[in-house]
């Protein structure tokens, strides 16, 4: 990333960044003295021998946005970012709320204020590659636009703070080589989403991904998601013995009554699952022996598991057995064994329960192909 610009008019922007390649500030530098010859290619001008200069400057400290002046040297608060919008911060007393409404690739077309009966102060159309329209309203209101990136129109810049790179829109290309260009044999390290902008978006400016990718993966999160309502003999206690924590969870059966496991929702048009099962808890150790049965309408699926885990990993040794409603026969039997890392979530109730869980084994598999694709 670059730490100057250098214009050859003599004027520049400095960023700064912190050791990980994180933005935290840039100062853009106006010479108000223009240069008698211009800067040829390569060279920077000096802060000793740039006169006057008028400079306001841009500090970020994770979502605070500050700013400061020549004229008004202290950071003043502007904005707090959130992910649908910011607060424009004006004192402790007046505040306002805005909020941005995206396309399909995360741009952002309109900012809105919550305020009075609200109003949209800004606008922003663009080329298909990011390029913003001249057409528009409320240019300078805030500074992020296509697919979410900072414009820097500076000193005539026009380019998006993409991260890894710098990316100009007006030809589609980055400023500095891809790092993963090997990736990408038949297209330009130089290219900008595959040359395909339209269908593809760059989240941190290092490696394009397709949308529908993207979708995958928030679907195969929503798969691995379990949040549902219970009903049955069930209870959980938990007691501290000095420092160590001793905790019980018995299950001799229940079903749910409402809710979505592993990423559909229960009950189903079948009936519902059944569960029964038992874990304790000591300090860092845990053992836990499950089963649950889920009527597929033809076949039942009835799943055995027992785990043992220290800390955050478990070994796991689970079998799934398939039976033909009808005849009752055995239709399929699977095992499968292995140590993973332990399920985020929380499981407490006392006839009616609360479950609570993400699979961190099909995070990690929607995770490595994300990534590989």
């Amino acid at each position: 990333m670059p730490d100057t610009i250098q214009f050859k008019n003599g004027n520049q922007i400095i960023n700064k960044y912190d050791a990980g390649g994180k933005k935290l500030a840039s100062e853009y530098r106006t010479l108000l003295t223009p240069l008698s010859v211009p800067l040829i290619n390569g060279e920077i001008l000096s802060s000793a021998y740039m006169g006057d200069i008028k400079y306001n400057s841009t500090c970020f400290v994770d979502n605070y946005e500050y700013k400061y002046t020549s004229y008004q040297p202290a950071n003043d608060l502007v904005r707090i970012y959130n992910s649908e919008g910011y607060v424009m911060y004006y004192n402790r007393d007046e505040n306002y709320y805005a909020y941005f409404c995206r396309n399909h690739l995360g741009s952002i077309r309109e900012v809105w204020l919550a305020y009075g009966q609200g109003e949209t102060i800004q606008r922003t159309q663009y080329y298909p590659s990011g390029m913003p329209w001249d057409e528009g309203m409320g240019g300078l209101e805030q500074p992020f636009r296509y697919s979410g990136k900072e414009w820097i129109e500076a000193h005539g810049l026009d380019e998006y703070d993409s991260e890894a790179r710098m990316y100009y829109p007006a030809i589609m290309r980055i400023t500095t080589i891809d790092p993963l260009c090997e990736k990408y044999y038949h297209i330009s390290p130089y290219a900008w989403c595959g040359n395909n902008p339209v269908n593809m978006i760059d989240p941190d400016g290092r490696d394009p991904k397709k949308l529908k990718d993207w979708f995958q993966f928030g679907k195969s999160i929503y798969k691995a998601t379990t949040a549902v309502v219970t009903l049955g003999l069930q209870g959980s206690a938990k007691v501290n013995v000095g420092t160590v924590s001793i905790g019980v969870n018995s299950n001799p059966g229940s079903f749910d009554l409402v809710g979505v496991r592993d990423g559909k929702f229960t009950p189903n048009k079948n009936k519902p699952t059944v569960q029964s099962g038992g874990e304790i808890s000591i300090g860092i150790a845990s053992f836990a022996e499950n089963t649950t049965i889920k009527d597929n309408g033809t076949t039942t699926t009835k799943t055995a598991s027992t785990s043992a885990g220290i800390t955050i990993f478990e070994g796991v040794s689970e079998t799934k057995t398939e039976i033909d409603n009808e005849t009752n026969e055995i239709v399929n039997q699977e095992t499968e064994s292995g140590i993973k890392v332990t399920d985020v979530g929380v499981k407490a109730g006392f006839i009616i329960g609360v479950e609570m869980k993400i699979d961190m084994k099909k995070i990690e598999e929607a995770l490595k192909k994300l990534i590989h694709e």
